[in-house]
C-alpha cells in the first residue's frame, strides 16, 4: 500500500519509431550534436504535474547512460508523436479539469485495452498518436520486443510496459511519414477540440464524435474487484450505440448488442431469490426443482429468440458470498443472455449471507463483490466514477450494518417504452428520497408506457429500512408529482418471500407481483420454481408467470403431517417432562400433573410449529415435485417464449392506450 491507496499494476505497450536520419541530421551530427536528455524530454522530469514520466522512459529503453546523453546520435531520426499530443480529460461541463491522459509518454503507447494483445495496442496507439493513413496489421507492421519492464508507481498506478522499436526498413509506411503534417494535423485537432469545449458542443457530441477531436479519451474503468470478489476485473466502457443492432469486439470475440428503438415494446425474463447450493444457506429445493441446470438451460432457450431485450434479477442472487456459485451458475449461461440488457437489485443475503444482519461476519459481502459484478448505470456513478467505495468494510468492522453506499444500487432508465427504477432496501429512506424524486422527474420527461419499480424486500427488517419496503416505495412514489400523475401505471416487482404471486391489485388492475420462488421454501406457500415474463409490445403491457415446478400435494401432506405430530409429540413430552421434572420434590402428585399437561401443550404447540418448518424444508424436497420444465422448456427452445404463453398465468394485461386514458 502506498499512502494515496492500493498499488495498481496494468500492461501497457510504448513504441520507439526510428528511421534512417536526413542530410541535415548528419550534417548536424558531423559539426557534434546529438540530442541530450532534456531536449528529448523537453525538460519534462519524473512526475511533473503534466503527469508524464518521459525521462524515466528513455533510461528504461536505453539504459542508465541516458541520464546523461540520451544516445540519440543523429544517423538515426527518433519519432516522438507525443511532444505533440495533448489529450485531456473533463469529467462533465461543470467540472472542467484539464490533465494529461495516464500513462502517456512522449513515445508512441499507452495502456492495453480489454481483449488487446500488447503488440494490438502498439499499433492502434502508432495509429491514433501518428495518424497513419494505412491500416496497420500483423502484415503491414513489424514491431520488434526490445524490453518488459515496470514503472515506478505515478499517481498509485504501474505499467508493465512492452516496449516495441518499429524500424522504417521494416515499415514502409514509417518511411514515408511525414512528421511535420502529422504535427500541423495534430495542431488542428487540440485546437478543434478546444474550441468544442469552450463553446459547449463537446458533451453532445456521440462517443464516436469525442474520440475523432480527442482520441486518446478512453471512458473506460479497468480494474480489479476493491474490497470482496477481488480475483475478479471488471472492463466498463461508456459507448454510444444506436436503434437495432450494434457490433462490438470484447475480447476479440464479435458481440451483438440490439437496442429497441425508444418506445418500443419489449421483452424480459424476471427472477428473485435463484438458488442451486446449500453451501451458505439451505437451498431447501434446488436438488429437487433441479434449478442449476433448468434455470441455466431455460434462459440459453429463451434468449436465443432475438426478441428478448432483458433478464432481471431481483435480490439474493443464488445466496452467494464468495462469488464462486455466482461464476459457476453464469459459466453456463450462453452469450445470447449475456449480451442482453441485465438488471439487478440487492437483497438480504447478498448483503449477510445468513439473511439476518446480527449474525453478519468479516466474510459477508455487502452487496460489494454482487455490484461488481453486475454493474448497474447506478446513481453513484454520476461522480466521475461507476461505484462509490467511500465505506471500507475491513475498517469498519460493523458487520451487522449495511457497509456500503445506497447509490451503487439505484438506477433509473428508459428501455423502450418501459421505465425501470431499481434500488437497495438495505439503504436508508432520507438518503434515498431525493433519488426518487429526481427518477420521477426524469420519467415526468421520457414518458414511458409503464414503469416497474424493481427491489427485493417485500416487507420491513432483515435488514430492510424503516419505510425501504417495495410496497411503501411505491406509496411514496405515489405523493411525488412526477411518478403520481402515472397513476396505475407505476408497478413493482419484488422478492425475498419465496412464492409467486400477484402480490397488490386495487379495483381496476394488479400492480404488485411476487416472483420468488426459484429454489427456496418457504412457510407462506407451498415451494414454487419459476418466472416473471413481461411483453409490452403490441400496444398492450403483459406480465405472465411461468410455473416450472412445484411441491407436490403428498410432499406437501406428508411433510406438514409428519412434521407436526413428531414435533407435537417431542415437545408434549419434552418439554412437559423437563419442566413438571423440576419441582418434582416441591409438588403434589396433582400439581405435577397439571404443570406436566400446561408444559406439554405449550410444547406441542411450539414443537408442531417446529415440525411444520422441519417437514416443509428437509421432508417436502424428498417428494417428487410437479414437473412442467420439458413442456415449457421445448416450446421456447421451438417457437421462444411469446408462442408459449398459453402455459403461462396471465398476471397483466392493459393496453397502452388505455392506460393513458384511465390515468
Amino acid at each position: 500500500m502506498i499512502p494515496n491507496g492500493p498499488l495498481r499494476v496494468r500492461p501497457a505497450a510504448t513504441v520507439v519509431c526510428i528511421r534512417g536520419a536526413g542530410a541535415a541530421a548528419k550534417a548536424a551530427d558531423a559539426a557534434g550534436g546529438t540530442l541530450s536528455l532534456e531536449e528529448a524530454t523537453r525538460n519534462e522530469g519524473p512526475g511533473s504535474q503534466l503527469g508524464s514520466d518521459a525521462s524515466a522512459r528513455i533510461r528504461v529503453l536505453f539504459g542508465e547512460k541516458a541520464k546523461r546523453r540520451a544516445l540519440f546520435h543523429s544517423n538515426w531520426e527518433v519519432l516522438m508523436g507525443q511532444g505533440e499530443v495533448q489529450n485531456w480529460i473533463r469529467s462533465r461541463p461543470e467540472k472542467e479539469v484539464p490533465m494529461r491522459y495516464p500513462g502517456e509518454w512522449k513515445f508512441a503507447g499507452g495502456v492495453v485495452d480489454h481483449g488487446e494483445t500488447p503488440r494490438q495496442a502498439a499499433m492502434r496507439e502508432l495509429e491514433e498518436e501518428f495518424q497513419v493513413k494505412v491500416a496497420l496489421t500483423e502484415a503491414t507492421c513489424k514491431l520488434r520486443l526490445l524490453s518488459v519492464k515496470q514503472t515506478r508507481p505515478i499517481r498509485n498506478v504501474s505499467n508493465i510496459m512492452f516496449n516495441y522499436v518499429a524500424a522504417a526498413e521494416e515499415n514502409p509506411w514509417l518511411q514515408e511519414l511525414n512528421v511535420q503534417e502529422v504535427n500541423a494535423s495534430l495542431a488542428q485537432r487540440r485546437k478543434s477540440f478546444a474550441e468544442a469545449v469552450e463553446g459547449g458542443n463537446f458533451y453532445t457530441l456521440g462517443k464516436e464524435e469525442q474520440e475523432n477531436l480527442a482520441p486518446e479519451i478512453h471512458q473506460e474503468y479497468r480494474e480489479a474487484f476493491q474490497y470482496r470478489w477481488t480475483e475478479n476485473v471488471l472492463l466498463s466502457s461508456v459507448l454510444t450505440l444506436t436503434p437495432g443492432p450494434n457490433t462490438l469486439t470484447i475480447d476479440g470475440q464479435e458481440v451483438v448488442i440490439d437496442l429497441p428503438a425508444e418506445d418500443r415494446g419489449i421483452r424480459g425474463v424476471f427472477w428473485a431469490d435463484p438458488c442451486f447450493s446449500s453451501r451458505y444457506v439451505n437451498c431447501a429445493f434446488g436438488q429437487t426443482f433441479q434449478t442449476l441446470e433448468r434455470s441455466t438451460r431455460m434462459l440459453n432457450a429463451a434468449f436465443e429468440d432475438d426478441s428478448l431485450d432483458l433478464f432481471g434479477v431481483l435480490g439474493d442472487n443464488f445466496y452467494d458470498q464468495s462469488g464462486e456459485l455466482t461464476q459457476e451458475f453464469f459459466s453456463r449461461v450462453s452469450l445470447n443472455v449475456k449480451r442482453r440488457f441485465w438488471l439487478m437489485v440487492n437483497g438480504n443475503h447478498d448483503n449477510w449471507v445468513c439473511g439476518f444482519p446480527f449474525c453478519g461476519s468479516s466474510s459477508d459481502d455487502f452487496g460489494i463483490g454482487q455490484m461488481q459484478y453486475y454493474p448497474m448505470d447506478t446513481v453513484a456513478s454520476k461522480n466521475d466514477r461507476i461505484f462509490s467505495f467511500d465505506i471500507d468494510p475491513d475498517r469498519n468492522k460493523q458487520w451487522n450494518q449495511f457497509l456500503n453506499n445506497g447509490t451503487n444500487f439505484l438506477f433509473y432508465h428508459k428501455l423502450g417504452n418501459v421505465g425501470f427504477l431499481g434500488y437497495t432496501g438495505a439503504a436508508d429512506f432520507a438518503e434515498t428520497l431525493p433519488h426518487l424524486h429526481a427518477a420521477c422527474e426524469y420519467f415526468a420527461v421520457s414518458q414511458p408506457e409503464v414503469i416497474f419499480l424493481l427491489g427485493h424486500w417485500n416487507n420491513e427488517g432483515l435488514g430492510c429500512s424503516q419505510g425501504m419496503s417495495v410496497p411503501e416505495i411505491h406509496s411514496t412514489l405515489m405523493q411525488i408529482p412526477g411518478c403520481s400523475a402515472f397513476g396505475r401505471r407505476v408497478k413493482y416487482m419484488d422478492g425475498h418471500e419465496h412464492c409467486n404471486y400477484v402480490q397488490a391489485k386495487d379495483e381496476q388492475s394488479a400492480y404488485g407481483f411476487m416472483i420468488g420462488g426459484h429454489g427456496m421454501a418457504d412457510a407462506m406457500c407451498a415451494p414454487q420454481y419459476g418466472f416473471a415474463y413481461l411483453d409490452t409490445t403490441g400496444d398492450r403491457i403483459r406480465l405472465y408467470y411461468f410455473e416450472v415446478g412445484r411441491s407436490g400435494v403428498w410432499g406437501i401432506v406428508v411433510g406438514a403431517v409428519l412434521g407436526v405430530l413428531l414435533g407435537a409429540l417431542l415437545g408434549f413430552w419434552g418439554v412437559g417432562t423437563a419442566i413438571s421434572a423440576m419441582c418434582r420434590s416441591r409438588c403434589t402428585t396433582s400439581r405435577k400433573k397439571r404443570t406436566f399437561a400446561a408444559c406439554g401443550v405449550a410444547g406441542a404447540a411450539l414443537g408442531g410449529v417446529a415440525g411444520y418448518l422441519l417437514g416443509m424444508y428437509f421432508l417436502n424436497p424428498i417428494f417428487p415435485p410437479q414437473d412442467r420444465f420439458d413442456q415449457i422448456f421445448g416450446c421456447a427452445q421451438a417457437n421462444g417464449l411469446h408462442a408459449c404463453t398459453h402455459l403461462a398465468t396471465l398476471w397483466l394485461d392493459e393496453s397502452t392506450q388505455l392506460t393513458r386514458l384511465w390515468m
